[in-house]
C-alpha cells in the first residue's frame, strides 16, 4: 500500500536483492521509474527513498531509461506537484546523477519548467552494493 512500498523495497535491498537495469514492468518502467512515480511515501520514508534512488543509481539504473509513454525518473518527478520538499530532492538527485555521468539532454524535459531549489543530499544509509532485486512479472 502507499504507506509501505518504501519500507518493502528498504528491506529487500538490505536482504541482499539488487537492481536490474533491464527489468520493466507492463507499462515499459524501469525499476527507477517505478521508484520516482509510486505514490508519495509518508514524510518519515523519505530519506529511505532517496537513498534507495541513490543506490539504483549507484547500481547502474539508467535515469533516462524511458517507458511506454516516452517518460524518464526525471519528467515523471518533475510533473509531480506536492507541496513538500520530497520531488525538489529527488529531482535534485536525479539531475546531479545525469549531469556527473554525462547523460544531459536524454531525458524529457519542458523547456518552460524551473528546476527546484538544489537541497544537500541526504547521508546515504546503504553499505556496498547488495546482490540482487528482480521486479514480479
Amino acid at each position: 500500500g502507499r504507506n509501505f512500498w518504501v519500507p518493502v523495497a528498504h528491506l529487500l535491498v538490505k536482504r541482499g536483492a539488487a537492481w536490474e537495469p533491464d527489468v520493466r514492468d507492463h507499462a515499459g518502467r524501469s525499476q527507477l521509474v517505478m521508484l520516482s512515480s509510486g505514490p508519495a511515501p509518508p514524510s518519515k520514508d523519505w530519506e529511505t527513498l532517496l537513498g534507495l534512488v541513490r543506490h539504483a543509481l549507484e547500481a547502474g539504473l539508467d535515469p533516462n531509461a524511458v517507458d511506454k509513454n516516452g517518460e524518464t525518473a526525471l519528467s515523471l518527478v518533475q510533473s509531480r506537484e506536492h507541496g513538500d520538499v520530497l520531488m525538489p530532492q529527488l529531482w535534485q538527485l536525479l539531475s546531479d546523477h545525469i549531469n556527473s555521468s554525462g547523460m544531459q539532454g536524454r531525458h524529457r524535459r519542458s523547456s518552460t519548467a524551473q528546476p527546484p531549489p538544489p537541497l544537500p543530499p541526504p547521508p546515504h544509509p546503504y553499505g556496498p552494493a547488495v546482490s540482487r532485486i528482480s521486479a514480479v512479472r
